[in-house]
């Protein structure tokens, strides 16, 4: 996984596989670290308006402006969910 975090929490990327699924309406979504805006054409710009709402109240807390602009990967939503547990 490319980003800060060398180890992936195997319980929040199943949390983020069923809000991708729950707000992409799509049941056998799959997503791993490197699924991404460009490789997922279901997540646009709404979509992931979103997904950062969803995943804010799933995991309690706030993105900041600049982490909703740079989070356009499974990765960089992980490596945000890591920075923000604790």
């Amino acid at each position: 996984m490319s980003g800060s975090n060398s180890e992936i929490s195997v319980d929040d990327l199943t949390l983020l596989t069923d809000i991708f699924r729950e707000e992409l309406d799509d049941t056998k979504l799959v997503i791993d670290p490197s699924t991404s805006q460009e490789t997922l054409g279901e997540w646009d710009s709404l979509a992931h308006v979103r997904l950062i709402a969803r995943i804010e109240e799933e995991f309690g807390f706030q993105f900041s402006l600049s982490q909703i602009e740079d989070a356009t990967s499974v990765a960089a939503l992980l490596d945000v969910i890591a920075a923000n547990k604790g």
